[in-house]
């Protein structure tokens, strides 16, 4: 897999801190380990498929962290204070938005303990409730090597 890094900047374990306060979670700990190492990003091959085989959509984004100056605002829309933020209301609490398909629609990881670390598919047009979410595989690691071209 080709990871493009998008924002180089040192993540430390304070941003990683700071931002699980603001969710009141613990993130997944192999998740925590890939967002440290590749912050935002990109990933070839981005294609994924539902469980039963049907195509889905591509993965256009991995979101992460970024320093700001008020000059600054490419990326934004990547980082994960700025997504939390703007999903809180139409996300279940259970369930956070760690990347994004070119159509609107976001991969989300479980952070409950019965689902913690499972990746779903959260399709915007869908109603905002638990049932918009599609289980795609039962962790990250899985879930970034079921990715094809």
């Amino acid at each position: 897999m080709k990871i493009k890094i998008y924002v180089q900047i040192d993540i430390n374990i304070d941003h990683i801190n700071k931002f699980e306060k603001l969710i009141a979670n613990e993130l997944p700990s192999r998740y925590r380990e890939f967002l440290a190492k590749n912050n935002i990003c990109s990933v070839d091959p981005k294609n994924f498929t539902l469980p039963n085989g049907d195509p889905c959509s591509q993965i256009k984004m991995i979101y992460g962290f970024k320093k700001f100056n008020e000059n600054d605002k490419q990326y934004l829309s990547y980082t994960m204070d700025w997504i939390f933020n703007i999903y809180t209301d139409r996300i279940h609490k259970d369930y956070l938005a760690i990347a994004g398909d070119f159509f609107g629609n976001c991969i989300c990881i479980g952070l409950s303990e019965d689902r913690r670390g499972e990746i779903y598919f959260w399709d915007h047009e869908a109603m905002e409730n638990e049932h918009n979410l599609t289980l795609l595989d039962n962790d990250f690691d899985s879930f970034l090597d079921s990715l094809h071209k």
